[in-house]
């Protein structure tokens, strides 16, 4: 009897057990959630953690609330916070990079905008990269480490130039006149003197070649040397302007030339495309632009350049031994 007895008591020791372990269960949230939720609740408490589908190993489990009701930390449902403990974030599975930009602020600043007085921040750097979620609500950035380069105010100066002259080239050609005829291009000169010219006077000849041929015009080079001059130490040069003048005198030949004239703060150019045969002006065009540091100094170069010479070297008491020298020719100090 008495062994029968400690065989019944052995039996009972794995169903406590058991019991423990089941009432440890239902003890857990997610457990009490089947007896406190009807089948298909929707409520924040009543979700289960979701697991990674597709995953190598299915047990892990995301402790993160990837609801679209708790995308702004405020649940829909409920109309309060979302549960305390499960950080809003974005569904890893469909996570992508947003492409961004970094900007570094300067000190805060008032302006004005419709009358009414805001805050502003001016932005002193620009830099360019992506960002990624940090898997915490928040963001890493992957970027380059220097700033984007501002725009340089003289390239910008200069490119527009570019484009006037391009504006103008359009104007001339607008109505197809000059197609059928070999255009010569020529220097534009100072509106008020037809015999000086300047390095924006040159750009815009040299550069009508350029917008002439790209629009199937015809350009005729007349500064090619029938050799080239090669020097040492200096280069390889195909063209000159030493050259003998040459005729356009021929029905032909439209020859492109034009004015400038400026002032302080504007420049006024126009342009014309003229027969050779009979001066009869074929085209024209003409634009106004604000100057700038580039112009500026574009109509600034005018004059000859200064060409090469050859000065022998004697003795200073021979070069300077010349009738009617005075002390002050020589360079002497007057006592």
């Amino acid at each position: 009897m008495r062994a029968y007895t400690n065989f019944r008591l052995l039996m009972l020791i794995p169903l406590l057990w058991l019991l423990l372990g089941l009432a440890t269960a239902l003890a857990q949230p997610g457990n009490s959630r089947d007896r406190n939720c009807p089948p298909g609740s929707d409520r924040p408490e009543c979700r289960s953690p979701r697991r990674a589908e597709g995953s190598a190993d299915e047990r892990i489990v995301f402790p993160f609330d990837f609801s679209a009701e708790c995308a702004s930390g405020v649940s829909v449902a409920t109309g309060g916070d979302c549960p305390p403990g499960k950080p809003v974030m974005q569904d890893p599975r469909t996570w992508q990079p947003d492409p961004g930009a970094v900007v570094t602020l300067g000190p805060h600043q008032h302006s004005m905008v419709n009358g009414v007085p805001v805050p502003m921040q001016p932005v002193q750097d620009i830099h360019t990269g992506m960002y990624l979620p940090d898997g915490q609500g928040g963001y890493l950035w992957v970027g380059e480490k220097n700033a984007i380069p501002t725009p340089n105010p003289n390239n910008e100066a200069a490119i527009e130039v570019r484009l006037k002259v391009k504006e103008l080239a359009d104007q001339l050609l607008g109505n197809g006149m000059g197609l059928g005829l070999v255009v010569m291009p020529s220097s534009f000169v100072h509106q008020d003197r037809y015999d000086v010219s300047s390095s924006f006077g040159r750009y815009v000849a040299e550069q009508m070649i350029h917008e002439f041929t790209s629009r199937g015009v015809r350009v005729r080079e007349y500064h090619l040397q029938k050799a080239i001059d090669m020097r040492p130490a200096q280069g390889d040069f195909a063209m000159s302007r030493r050259g003998p003048d040459v005729s356009v005198a021929s029905r032909n030949v439209a020859v492109l030339t034009g004015t400038y004239y400026w002032d302080k703060e504007n420049v006024f150019v126009n342009a014309r495309l003229v027969r050779g045969g009979d001066g009869d002006v074929l085209a024209t065009g003409s634009l106004v632009f604000a100057q700038t540091l580039v112009s500026k100094k574009m109509l600034a170069t005018t004059g000859r350049m200064l060409g090469e010479t050859y000065v022998g070297v004697r003795d200073y008491d021979i070069m300077t031994r010349g009738p009617g020298l005075t002390d002050i020719d020589r360079g002497f100090d007057i006592k």
